[in-house]
């Protein structure tokens, strides 16, 4: 972490991350509600340093994430080739087109909103 961030600074950004809530990580921390809000507003280093624990976390879940969806697409695939029950089957090929389509809308959304930013920092 930044030289510019405190110990305990550095100790509520990390609790921040572990813990289900705000209030929880505060608690550990030992400091009140405004002083975490007011470090949030008023710091810019450990509103940095808490965006960039934050990130780095979400980039790890979504690593693990993208190794379970593996596994569960095999175990969908498998259903529908192997089990005997017809609904089933057409249930669980509903369910993957379906996230093929959210996939597909995804990107056209992205692709469309590149386009408007190229456009906006070019004027």
């Amino acid at each position: 972490m930044s030289k510019n961030i405190s110990t305990i600074q550095e100790k509520t950004i990390l609790n921040i991350i572990e813990s289900k809530n705000v209030t929880e990580a505060i608690k550990k921390s030992r400091i009140s509600r405004a002083t975490f809000y007011k470090w949030l507003s008023e710091d810019k280093e450990f509103r940095d340093g808490l965006i960039k624990k934050q990130q780095i976390f979400l980039d790890q879940s979504f690593m693990y994430l993208k190794l379970l969806n593996e596994d569960a697409f095999k175990i969908l695939h498998e259903t529908m080739q192997k089990s005997k029950n017809e609904a089933l089957k057409i249930k669980t090929a509903m369910f993957l087109i379906d996230r093929l389509l959210k996939h597909y809308e995804i990107e056209d959304l992205n692709s469309r909103i590149l386009k408007l930013e190229n456009q906006l920092y070019e004027e």
